[in-house]
């Protein structure tokens, strides 16, 4: 492996390492003491103003000027994509487990085939064809597993949100990589992230979500878990993802959601977030094995090119 990919990899096992601990933070806070509306606009806003600051103490050597075009395409990928997608997640994993949900996003490589295959007329082979179909059986058999309760208020709905915020950052993540071809990764994230804090501060000026945590005396804890998820599931995590993107292709970075389950179910297990469940294993088993057959089909069409 080069020195490149070798970054490329480490860049994703901090991101990924971050991203699942982010899943048992939220878990823990939302919506006892902040919705999740609420909660993404202090998240992009916040991580637009530190990937700003950064951006004036950091020189990167390689940046080029970027033209209107380029800042309008990051800005509304940022509108769409990174706000779509927290605001889809946080909301899901309001009403679902954090295993579930790190379960869900692990279907991140099977939706870059597809779209890959929809819009850019990527290869469709029959082993594609059938990992995508243990996939949705994994997630078919995750979601009807498991029913309502004191972890779970309405999993069947949280799943489908959940499931819908993988397909929007798989999106970003084909998008993002085509930018970085000429677009620098501090620059892509920093616009991206101000597209993202304008629709936030929009939206959440007409709905007006609800904060518990600044009206109720509720001790530092929670205070100490958001701080937790801005600075490092946000931030750095973020500031990590383009950087690997830079390098590595963008179905390798998806799979690299396993890590999110491991961290996340290994996290949920000790907090009393969620409980064993032998159908959980299984569905957690049929998505390894859909993703690692889509890339080998992958592998193999590169090598036949």
């Amino acid at each position: 492996m080069d020195k490149k990919k070798l970054e490329g990899n480490l860049a994703m096992i901090g991101s990924k390492f971050f991203g699942g601990l982010n899943i048992n933070a939220l878990k823990f806070i939302i919506p006892v003491f902040i919705s999740p509306i609420a909660l993404v606009s202090i998240r992009v806003v916040f991580a637009a103003i530190a990937f700003w600051i950064i951006s004036f103490l950091y020189k990167d050597p390689e940046k080029k000027p970027l033209s209107i075009n380029q800042v309008f395409q990051i800005f509304m990928l940022g509108v769409f994509c990174i706000y779509g997608y927290l605001v889809c997640f946080m909301t899901g994993l309001k009403y679902t487990t954090p295993i579930s949900s790190a379960i869900i996003l692990s279907l991140s490589p099977l939706f870059v085939f597809l779209i890959s295959a929809i819009f850019f007329s990527d290869k469709v082979t029959l082993f594609k064809v059938f990992g995508i179909a243990l996939g949705i059986g994994g997630v078919v058999l995750n979601s009807f597993s498991h029913r309502t309760s004191d972890l779970a208020s309405d999993p069947i709905l949280g799943d489908l949100l959940t499931l819908a915020s993988t397909c929007i950052f798989s999106i970003y993540l084909i998008f993002s990589k085509r930018l970085l071809r000429n677009v620098s990764p501090l620059d892509l994230i920093k616009w991206c992230f101000t597209g993202a804090a304008v629709a936030s501060i929009i939206f959440s000026a007409v709905i007006k979500p609800s904060v518990p945590l600044i009206h109720e005396s509720s001790g530092v804890a929670p205070w100490l878990v958001i701080i937790f998820i801005l600075i490092f599931p946000t931030v750095i995590s973020y500031l990590l993802l383009p950087i690997a993107l830079r390098y590595i292709s963008a179905t390798v970075v998806a799979m690299y959601g396993y890590e999110v389950i491991v961290v996340a179910t290994v996290t949920s297990y000790i907090l009393g977030q969620d409980r064993f469940s032998w159908i959980q294993i299984g569905a957690i088993c049929l998505l390894c094995l859909s993703v690692y057959l889509v890339e080998i089909a992958d592998l193999r069409a590169q090598k036949k090119a």
